[in-house]
């Protein structure tokens, strides 16, 4: 039987083929470049979430000078001071100035001459305009319990609420601000006389006083308590110990968590306190409200404070 030779024709593709063909690529294509472009983008937003909190941290640092002109220098509010509305519902806070405290002279008066009768003066006034609270506190530095170089602010916390007793943490978050650039030589005062006895201040673990950081955060606790319960009326006076490591200026942000039946939320107060290079300590008399004449001049020593 013959076969007849069949040849295959080789057809080129039609215009409907090509169009298929082509709305085929164009989606692939598409999608190649959606893939691209969203892999892009969440790098950028990878990359803004770990740079914007820097960035945020950066701007935050607290910037300021000692002003020659007045007892404290003019802080940049920080995220920890800024005033939480809801807890002075239920509390108050009393910064308080202790038996044998020592604080800050105001820095724009020359104390070469008449210096008891302007100290006197100054001290009389900051006390009847309730401005002595405010003013900076100073190591107790002939106090060789301490070492000469500890800071111990203390305030009252009190419930003034109507309603019910309130729970305040052991566990206190202090943020520090520092400030390296303060005058070479500072007057301080010592308020003594009249130390009254009774009652009990609970005193928290110690932290460190460093301007080697700009600002930075610690915490602080007291260990014989799992909490403080405060009924109605009733405070805690609490005493915090802060251990300078060079001079310095520094602002003290505290953070006192709290809860009221279902409400939580924290306290926010700050101290500043100084560390000073030099001081010429003087000694006034509660009793008299008299200057009693100086107490001593102590630098530092690079470790602690020494009489001169």
């Amino acid at each position: 039987m013959a076969i007849k030779n069949q040849k295959t024709s080789k057809k080129l593709p039609d215009n409907k083929t090509l169009v298929t063909i082509g709305i085929a690529l164009i989606g692939v294509i598409g999608t190649i470049i959606a893939a691209l472009i969203t892999a892009v983008f969440s790098f950028l937003s990878t990359k803004a979430q770990v740079e914007l909190p820097i960035s945020a941290t950066q701007t935050a640092e607290a910037k300021f000078l000692v002003s020659t002109h007045t007892p404290l220098p003019s802080f940049t509010q920080t995220a920890a001071s800024v005033e939480n509305l809801s807890w002075e519902n239920y509390l108050g806070v009393e910064k308080k100035v202790q038996c044998n405290d020592i604080i800050l002279l105001p820095l724009d008066s020359d104390y070469t001459e008449n210096a008891a009768e302007k100290i006197t003066q100054a001290i009389s006034n900051a006390y009847q305009n309730e401005d002595i609270y405010s003013w900076a506190k100073i190591p107790e530095i002939d106090d060789e319990m301490y070492n000469a170089q500890m800071i111990s602010p203390t305030f009252d916390i009190d419930n003034i609420s109507s309603q019910d007793w309130i729970e305040i943490s052991k566990d206190v978050a202090v943020s520090i601000s520092t400030e390296k650039d303060i005058p070479e030589k500072i007057n301080a005062v010592r308020v003594g006389g009249g130390c009254g006895g009774g009652g009990e201040t609970r005193n928290f673990s110690s932290l460190n006083l460093d301007t080697n950081f700009e600002q930075y955060t610690g915490k602080t606790e007291f260990t014989e308590f799992d909490f403080f319960k405060l009924e109605i009326g009733e405070f805690e006076r609490f005493r915090f110990s802060f251990s300078c490591k060079n001079p310095g200026y520094y602002r003290l942000n505290f953070n006192i968590p709290y809860q009221i039946r279902n409400t939580t939320g924290e306290i926010q107060t700050n101290v500043d306190v100084i560390c000073p290079r030099e001081v010429t300590l003087w000694f006034y008399d509660m009793m008299s409200n008299k200057i009693m004449g100086i107490d001593g001049s102590y630098f530092w020593d690079g470790s602690s404070y020494v009489s001169k």
